[in-house]
């Protein structure tokens, strides 16, 4: 990928807080579904937002106190760390824990980012977790042991400009190729893919969720600049005469979507197919706020929020 297109995306990345979903495939394996045996499975679909992640974990800790243990657990970005480390049994009080860490922010200084720093630890925290030392424990044993939500993430393979969804396999690397920020952090390759973060193609993936199964979806979004419904309906006049002229409409790759946004339609798609939406209201913070002082706020905004909504979280209980 040449410089030009690299930047492009990075704007993308940096100033657009929703992004599209164009085509899509699927890496990994298939895994079983685990609690709502009666049929009903329930998501939580966790978007994208950088440091704002923070507030995923106090809407995590509002879902724990009401019981709610979701079968399928989706993310993109930073939404994938948090949900790909609650599928293997992080509480939110470990998460908390983490996000409030020296080493967590240590992790996105420019050093960090140029390294393998964040994969070196997401490896660590997998093989640390619950799961982990269940499973090992369950074999030593004979034994089936606790069944875990089915997790999937979202990333982009910019070489192809589609959207790749995640699932089994390496875990920390599927949380690391959702959260790869172009040109700030280096992309995960592996087989033929390139891939980068999920956000340029599916902020809040609560599609995913549904074609997983999902029959209800819990969906947190860090947004808080959301795109007007006049957005993709009515075209400026400047964009009807470059079509015109040169036939945008029709152009692939970034230029394409830069030219048609579809992802402001199915953004707003993905709000309302939601059960329960929760949008915390982060308007005093961007994607770059890592300082310890702005994950505490940010994570008793996410609490707060989950909280005004606490009886409809409790009605998603199996």
């Amino acid at each position: 990928m040449n410089r030009l297109n690299t930047a492009f995306i990075t704007l993308l990345i940096l100033l657009l807080s929703v992004m599209p979903a164009r085509a899509r495939q699927t890496l990994g394996s298939s895994q079983s579904l685990s609690f709502c045996e009666d049929g009903g499975r329930l998501a939580l679909v966790l978007g994208g937002g950088g440091a704002k992640g923070a507030a995923h974990v106090g809407v995590l800790k509002v879902l724990e106190e009401a019981g709610v243990r979701p079968d399928i657990v989706v993310g993109t970005s930073i939404g994938a760390i948090v949900g790909g480390l609650y599928s293997i049994g992080y509480t939110s009080s470990q998460l908390d824990s983490l996000f409030s860490s020296r080493q967590w922010l240590q992790l996105f200084t420019r050093e960090a980012i140029r390294g393998n720093a964040i994969k070196a630890m997401l490896d660590s925290l997998v093989q640390t977790s619950a799961r982990q030392s269940q499973t090992l424990n369950s074999i030593s044993a004979g034994l089936d042991g606790r069944k875990w939500p089915l997790f999937a993430c979202v990333a982009s393979d910019l070489p192809s400009f589609s959207e790749v969804v995640l699932t089994g396999d390496s875990l920390a690397r599927n949380m690391r190729a959702s959260m790869a920020i172009p040109a700030l952090f280096k992309a995960v390759r592996f087989d033929d893919y390139v891939l980068y973060d999920g956000g340029v193609f599916n902020n809040l993936p609560v599609d995913v969720a549904r074609q997983m199964g999902a029959t209800r979806v819990i969906a947190i979004d860090l947004t808080v600049n959301h795109p007007d419904d006049d957005d993709e309906e009515s075209p400026s006049e400047l964009k009807q005469i470059l079509d015109e002229l040169f036939n945008l409409s029709d152009a692939k790759g970034i230029v394409g979507w830069l030219f048609n946004r579809p992802d402001f339609k199915k953004y707003r798609k993905n709000c309302k197919d939601a059960d329960v939406y929760i949008n915390p209201p982060l308007y005093d913070y961007d994607a770059a706020d890592f300082s310890r002082q702005a994950v505490i706020n940010m994570i008793g905004i996410g609490e707060k929020a989950a909280r005004l909504q606490i009886e409809t979280l409790q009605n998603c209980k199996p």
